[in-house]
């Protein structure tokens, strides 16, 4: 068995080198010299605003106490 991985995407903060729309809403700005949420699957790169990230890494928080809830469970059978 290999080691093991993380099942997460990779995600850091960055900071935006020029102003572009938000990944989530589009009418979110991110202006150049702000941080962003940089979400990276495969080759694809998307980036989200303060704002929206907060949203978005809390939701997946929720999920993951889920998912650890039930791996829990599973454990116990």
């Amino acid at each position: 068995m290999g080691p093991t991985e993380s099942v997460l995407v990779a995600m850091e903060f960055t900071i935006a080198r020029r102003t572009h729309k938000c990944w989530h809403k589009e009418d979110h700005l991110v202006k150049s010299g702000m941080p962003r949420l940089t979400v990276r699957n495969g080759n694809k790169a998307h980036h989200y605003c303060p704002k929206c990230a907060t949203v978005l890494l809390a939701q997946s928080a929720e999920h993951l106490e889920q998912l650890l809830t039930g791996a829990n469970r599973l454990k116990d059978v």
